[in-house]
């Protein structure tokens, strides 16, 4: 099966789905062709719903306008 997502292994010799707390080594990368008897043992068959995106950071309010319409003149 064509994967879409990574595939970690944990410190515990498990396999993780990409976004998984205690991924810690990349073994499969999104696109490889893993064996659907790999995925059932470790119970990654069914795929997860996807990550939630996260929410983006809020815009800063703009620097109100100059007054000044030219720099002051050197004297």
């Amino acid at each position: 099966m064509k994967i879409d997502r990574h595939i970690w292994r944990t410190e515990n010799n498990d396999l993780v789905w990409h976004g998984h707390p205690d991924a810690a080594f990349l073994e499969h990368p999104a696109g490889d062709d893993v064996a659907d008897s790999i995925l059932k043992r470790h119970g990654l068959l069914k795929k997860p719903d996807p990550a939630p995106e996260p929410e983006p950071a809020p815009k800063a309010a703009p620097q109100p306008a100059s007054k000044m319409s030219r720099p002051p003149r050197n004297k």
